[in-house]
């Protein structure tokens, strides 16, 4: 998770904001396959700003931001856990959480990274 001070002040746009968040990624294709999308699905998230609320989610965790900065442009605060994709999560229906649990499993296995929560 990005420390509060790594925030840009300067991305005022939702679409800013998710374009520098999927920057993040090691590649667009590992969070493509993360997100269970292709390449071009990414691309368009970054043009044109539209993509589903459990994508969003799974961005904010694989690239390490707070859903809600990427929402709002509110920075975290330096104390405080980024809780907020944990709280989407849950508010999503079981068979979204199961896939997206199931999603992350596979992607880890590939990538071979280590459990993380």
């Amino acid at each position: 998770m990005l420390n509060h001070t790594e925030y840009p002040d300067n991305l005022e746009s939702l679409v800013e904001r998710l374009t520098f968040a999927i920057s993040l990624a090691p590649t667009k294709r590992a969070l493509a396959q993360y997100c269970d999308v292709t390449d071009q699905a990414i691309t368009g998230w970054q043009k044109k700003g539209s993509i589903s609320k459990g994508n969003l989610v799974l961005v904010a965790a694989f690239c390490g931001v707070s859903l809600t900065w990427i929402l709002t442009g509110i920075k975290p605060q330096e104390s405080s856990r980024d809780s907020e994709t944990e709280a989407v999560f849950e508010g999503l229906p079981a068979l979204s959480r199961d896939n997206l649990l199931a999603a992350k499993a596979t992607i880890d296995g590939l990538l071979k990274l280590p459990d993380s929560k």
